[in-house]
């Protein structure tokens, strides 16, 4: 493995060092990586959907053969991106609701106190 994977894969496990701490069990670990996957989801989708848009900019504005199968291959990355994206956001709801989690907002959130 090179440094860089080493690294991205160390800076994620800490990073969810926190959600693997605090969850008293499954469903509330299947509810903390829910959240995070909600919030992260539309973001990925939307870099997966401007990825395909480039490609087909580049299709259109492409003259040779070699660089219009380049981008073909950028549009269709884009499209495997957002399926696998869109399944995955489909999979956390489909656990979400098969665990009857709550993914509503908590309305006494705690603050600083005057």
């Amino acid at each position: 493995m090179n440094t860089l994977t080493k690294k991205l894969g160390l800076s994620g496990l800490l990073y969810f060092a926190p959600v693997f701490v605090f969850a008293q069990g499954l469903t509330e670990f299947v509810g903390k990586i829910s959240e995070v996957l909600n919030a992260i989801i539309p973001l990925i989708i939307g870099l997966a959907f401007v990825f395909f848009l480039w490609g087909v900019f580049m299709y259109v504005t492409k003259e040779g053969a070699e660089e219009k199968d380049k981008a073909r291959d950028v549009i269709v990355y884009g499209i495997i991106g957002l399926f696998v994206m869109l399944a995955a956001w489909g999979l956390v709801n489909v656990l979400t609701n098969t665990f009857d989690l709550d993914t509503a907002t908590p309305t006494d959130i705690p603050g600083i106190p005057n």
